[in-house]
């Protein structure tokens, strides 16, 4: 055999170990990681449940999100009532949609790496802030954009259901 014929066959035994490992390892940690989020979101879910008994809401809009270090944070909405309510592992904020100033991303770059990923929610009342990334992550890292993207969406559902309770 020639040489161009083993550089294929050294390639072939590459991209087999590679599926290989795709079909048995990195499944089980893609379940293992969808298991920890419903988990997560799960419990959160359960002290929200306590939290609208304690509260008098009925939280009837629901959204989930995982920050990097695995805690959940749970936004949700009472839609009759007009009150936002965001509940963490330990905490627990809630305000009526009057009070909401607005909703800002925040975080850093630097040497083309992502850190301190947040959102900063301001209300007539106090300043909240969330955080989605902790760690460095590389701009264009499934993880870094992930965050990104999460952050994102996490202040223009809390601005798009704010601006229709204000405008009732």
């Amino acid at each position: 055999m020639n040489i161009l014929q083993y550089l294929l066959l050294a390639l072939l035994v590459l991209v087999t170990a590679a599926n290989l490992y795709a079909l048995t390892i990195g499944k089980k940690n893609r379940n293992r990681a969808a298991a920890n989020y419903r988990l997560t979101l799960q419990k959160l879910g359960v002290r929200t449940n306590e939290l609208m008994k304690e509260y008098g809401y009925d939280f009837d809009d629901r959204h989930g999100y995982i920050n990097d270090i695995g805690d959940g944070i749970l936004l949700c909405f009472d839609t009759k009532k007009q009150v936002v309510g965001i509940t963490l592992a330990d905490e627990f904020y809630h305000f009526p949609y009057a009070d909401f100033v607005s909703c800002k991303q925040n975080y850093e770059t630097l040497e083309n790496k992502l850190s301190n990923i947040s959102v900063v929610i301001e209300t007539n009342g106090a300043i909240i802030t969330l955080v989605f990334g902790s760690k460095a992550w590389r701009r264009k890292s499934y993880l870094g954009k992930f965050l990104l993207q999460d952050s994102k969406e996490f202040c223009t559902i809390l601005e798009g259901h704010c601006s229709v309770g204000k405008q009732q």
